[in-house]
């Protein structure tokens, strides 16, 4: 499909790129500052979830995403992980949305 390659590179990388510096990497360390790395990944997991709004009801998805996102980022030290994983996550949706 003509759509696929631009959608993949969008989704599927520059969002998770994008996300993954803003959320696990600005702001996941200046959080922490303040906060315990539970609530820094409770607090950052909520935004990322209301920038999702347009899933309505199903928010809690990406709020458990931005767990995963925001654990993976404190416990390898590194944004990559993160960015990595949201990458794999938004290309594997992508890729069964597309199937069905």
């Amino acid at each position: 499909c003509v759509v696929a390659g631009p959608v993949l590179l969008g989704a599927g990388l520059l969002r998770p790129l994008g996300a993954g510096l803003l959320f696990r990497g600005a702001l996941v360390p200046w959080l922490g500052r303040f906060v315990s790395k539970r609530a820094v990944i409770v607090c950052i997991s909520a935004l990322f979830a209301l920038l999702h709004v347009e899933h309505g009801a199903a928010m809690v998805v990406p709020f458990v995403m931005g767990v995963v996102f925001g654990w993976s980022r404190l416990e390898t030290g590194s944004v990559w992980a993160a960015v990595a994983v949201h990458a794999t996550f938004n290309t594997a949706s992508i890729a069964v949305s597309v199937l069905l």
